[in-house]
């Protein structure tokens, strides 16, 4: 058996955690909806690395990224 360790498996593992506990909880609210792929959008929309290129290399401002994200949650009736 292989044993993963390392900061690699470490994020993976956190970010299966992370998408797992939102699909539940979406799909406890929302059963209708596809709550592993919509657990998928929201993760990606608040990545760490869209969110600096955002900040950094789009100058966006953190209330513009804030209300976006707000809009996408609320969009889906939660």
């Amino acid at each position: 058996m292989t044993y993963l360790a390392g900061p690699r498996h470490t994020a993976l593992a956190v970010l299966v955690m992370h998408r797992t506990h939102l699909a539940t909880l979406i799909g406890a609210a929302r059963p209708e909806l596809d709550a592993e792929y919509l657990a998928n959008a929201l993760l990606a929309a608040t990545g760490v690395k869209l969110v600096v290129h955002q900040l950094r290399d789009l100058s966006m401002a953190r209330d513009r990224i804030l209300a976006g994200i707000d809009t996408l949650v609320t969009g889906l009736g939660l």
